[in-house]
C-alpha cells in the first residue's frame, strides 16, 4: 500500500517553506471482486495534477504501493508511466517514490541514479544510514516498506526480536542525524498501532499486526504514511491519508482525500477527490429488492436478501436489476441439528425428509415448486441407479 507527497515552496521572513500534498495507496490494476478498476484508474494523473494546481504544489513524492502487484500488467504500468512522466516532465515537479510491500521493489527502483537526473528519486529498498533529501527547509527521509530481518544486517549489534525493534533502531539511527533548524519529513509505508484497517488492508486480514507505536515517530515534524487505505491522523503527527479511490466495500463511508500538510503552520488539511465511481451495500427483503428501480448507475453493490436463501434463479433475477452488483448473498442456514430422531427418519419418506430438512434450515415450508423440483431429482437419481 503507497503515498504521494506533493511540495510547494514558498519564502516567508526569508526560510524556503514547504506545502505537502499527500496521497496513499495507488494499487494500479487492483481488482474489485473481479472487476478490474483499471479504466477509472486511468484518471489518476488527471486527478494528481489537478490536486498540484489547487495545493500551488510543487514537488511530488509516492510512497508505497504504486502497484497492486510486483508483475504489474501492460496497462498498470502505463498508467504509472503517465503520472510520472505528467509530473516530472509536464508540470516539473520534483516526484519521490518509495516502495511498498506490494511492488517489485527491484523493478521500481531500477535505473534510479537515471532517472534521478530527471527529478524523479526512487527508493526501492532499506538503506541504512537513511540520506535525506534536502529540498528548501526540509529534510525528507524515506523508508520502504521493510521487515526485522532487513534491519537485522545493518544493526548486527543490536537485539531485534520484530519489527518494533526494527523500526526503532532504524528511527534512532536517522534522528542522530537532524539538522538544527530543518523540518523533519518521514515518508513510510507500516502499520501504526491504532490504525483502522479495511477490507482491502490485505495484509493485516492476512494476519498482519501494527506493532509500532505513533510515539516512536514523534520527534518528526509530519509522517506522512501509506499501507492503511482509511485516512486517519495518529498521535497528532502521524498520518495516513487513504486511498485516493474506494477498493472494499468496508471503504463505503470513506471519504476520500489528498492531506496536505503545511511546514510553515504546521496544519493539516484535505482536498477532496470526486471519486469515478462509488460502492454501496444493501440489505433488505427479495419483495423490496425485486420492487426498488432498476440500478445500472456507476455505484458497485453488495445485495444481501434478509428473508430467503440464494438460489440460480433468484441470483439471475437480482443481477437483471441490479448489474453493477458484484456479490449477491442469501440468508444464512443457522439450525445445524435436525428436530427429528435417527429413528423416525427411518420411517419417513424421502419427500417427507425433505420437507423437514428445508424446514429446519430455513424456518419455512418448502413451496411446490419446490417439491416439484425435489421429486424431479429423486426420480432422476432412481432412473440412474436403474440404469447401471
Amino acid at each position: 500500500m503507497g503515498y504521494i507527497a506533493i511540495i510547494c515552496l514558498r519564502k516567508l521572513k526569508g526560510d524556503v517553506f514547504l506545502k505537502i500534498l499527500h496521497t496513499s495507496d495507488l494499487h494500479l490494476g487492483i481488482s474489485l471482486f473481479d472487476i478490474s478498476l483499471i479504466e477509472y484508474q486511468k484518471l489518476l494523473p488527471e486527478l494528481i495534477a489537478g490536486a498540484v494546481s489547487e495545493s500551488g504544489a510543487d514537488i511530488v513524492a509516492i510512497s508505497g504501493d504504486v502497484f497492486d502487484s510486483a508483475l504489474s500488467s501492460a496497462e498498470a504500468i502505463s498508467v504509472y508511466n503517465r503520472i510520472v512522466s505528467k509530473l516530472c516532465m509536464e508540470l516539473k515537479k520534483k516526484t519521490i517514490i518509495c516502495a511498498g510491500n506490494h511492488d517489485g521493489a527491484a523493478r521500481l527502483s531500477a535505473c534510479r541514479d537515471v532517472l534521478a537526473a530527471g527529478g524523479l528519486y526512487v527508493y526501492g529498498r532499506l538503506e541504512i544510514p537513511v540520506k535525506p533529501l534536502e529540498i528548501g527547509g526540509c529534510n525528507f527521509y524515506v523508508l520502504p516498506f521493510f521487515n526485522a530481518d532487513d534491519a537485522r544486517r545493518f544493526f548486527p549489534e543490536t537485539e531485534i526480536k520484530d519489527l518494533f525493534d526494527a523500526m526503532k533502531a532504524v528511527i534512532e539511527s536517522i534522528k542522530e542525524n537532524f539538522e538544527p533548524g530543518k523540518k523533519n519529513i518521514l515518508i513510510a509505508h507500516c502499520a501504526v498501532i491504532g490504525g483502522e484497517i479495511s477490507e482491502s488492508d490485505r495484509a493485516m486480514q492476512m494476519g498482519g499486526t501494527a506493532v509500532i507505536p505513533s510515539e516512536l515517530f514523534k520527534d518528526f515534524d509530519y509522517v506522512a504514511l501509506g499501507h492503511l487505505h482509511k485516512p486517519q491522523t495518529i498521535g497528532g503527527n502521524v498520518r495516513y491519508s487513504g486511498t485516493p479511490f474506494k477498493y472494499s466495500f468496508s471503504e463505503k463511508k470513506h471519504k476520500k482525500s489528498f492531506s496536505v500538510f503545511d511546514s510553515d503552520t504546521g496544519k493539516i488539511s484535505e482536498i477532496a477527490v470526486n471519486p469515478p465511481y462509488d460502492v454501496e451495500e444493501i440489505e433488505d427483503t427479495y419483495e423490496n429488492l425485486l420492487a426498488g428501480q432498476r440500478r445500472d448507475d456507476n455505484v458497485f453493490l453488495k445485495i444481501k436478501i434478509k428473508d430467503r436463501f440464494l438460489g440460480g434463479e433468484i441470483y439471475s433475477i437480482l443481477k437483471e436489476r441490479y448489474p453493477k452488483a458484484l456479490k449477491i448473498e442469501g440468508q444464512e442456514f443457522k439450525n445445524e441439528e435436525s428436530s427429528i430422531s435417527m429413528d423416525k427418519a427411518q420411517s419417513l419418506s424421502p419427500l417427507e425428509l425433505a420437507k423437514i430438512f428445508y424446514k429446519d434450515q430455513t424456518g419455512l415450508e418448502i413451496t411446490e415448486e419446490g417439491i416439484k423440483w425435489f421429486e424431479e431429482a429423486l426420480s432422476g437419481l432412481l432412473e440412474g441407479g436403474e440404469r447401471q
